[in-house]
């Protein structure tokens, strides 16, 4: 029972679900002005859905899947390859602020690829992907992003 993967998930999202529930009851259901939904209408059955899904998946986890928690563990290459994205997410934070967002995502992403593609073709990924989501998130949605001394 305690190798089951199915088990182990569908409890961490019932955890989290009720954690999740509970902090939606700290916000106002009702808007301040009393005539419609506030700020705690979705969090509140968002997470109540979530908790029933979670309990009706732990049930099914319980009768029918049972997975072999050794079946969804990474290997080693897993584990670096998982390890390399959190130091790319870690240097990115820790530079985006500096150098501006599209320099920080094109060296993240160009990181990121590089055992998939050959440099140059990787290059042109991450410094379109990065233009591109610049320009998405500044021009469309008007959404700030760190900018370096040059204005991108």
């Amino acid at each position: 029972m305690y190798r089951n993967a199915s088990l182990w998930a569908g409890a961490f999202f019932l955890v989290f679900s009720v954690i999740f529930f509970g902090t939606s009851l700290d916000y106002s259901y009702k808007s301040k002005l009393g005539s419609g939904i506030g700020p705690g209408f979705m969090p509140f059955w968002f997470s109540l859905l979530m908790v029933v899904s979670s309990v009706i998946y732990l049930g099914y986890a319980l009768k029918k899947e049972k997975i072999d928690i050794s079946a969804v563990v990474p290997d080693k290459a897993g584990l670096k390859n998982i390890g390399s994205l959190f130091l790319y997410m870690i240097l990115f934070a820790a530079i985006v602020e500096h150098v501006g967002f599209i320099i920080a995502n094109s060296l993240m992403l160009f990181l990121m690829f590089r055992g998939y593609f050959r440099w140059r073709r990787n290059l042109i990924i991450s410094i379109g992907a990065s233009v591109f989501l610049y320009w998405v998130f500044v021009i469309l949605l008007s959404v700030p992003l760190p900018v370096n001394m040059f204005g991108w």
